[in-house]
């Protein structure tokens, strides 16, 4: 897996997939193009046999701030190109 630039993936002895917000900076906002990376980690996860499953972790003091996408509708949402990965 290509280690996008906001995230840092890990993959674990069993399974596991530890996926790391790192914009300590910004608090780990989700910006778009960290929801964009995190949708591609996400897609690729739910199609490689190894993943059993993913933790969502941030750096730093916060997990995250929440979303910065300008022109966001706050509706909560998701991207239609989002779906649930079920095994």
């Amino acid at each position: 897996m290509t280690e996008p630039s906001g995230l840092h993936t890990t993959p674990g002895e069993n399974g596991e997939l530890l996926v790391e917000l790192n914009r300590p900076e910004k608090r780990n906002a989700l910006d778009e193009n960290l929801q964009g990376e995190l949708l591609d980690v996400f897609q690729a996860a739910a199609v490689d046999g190894e993943v059993r499953g993913i933790i969502l972790t941030g750096s730093g003091e916060a997990f995250s701030a929440g979303g910065t996408s300008p022109g966001s509708s706050g509706t909560g949402t998701r991207p239609s190109s989002a779906r649930r990965a079920t095994s």
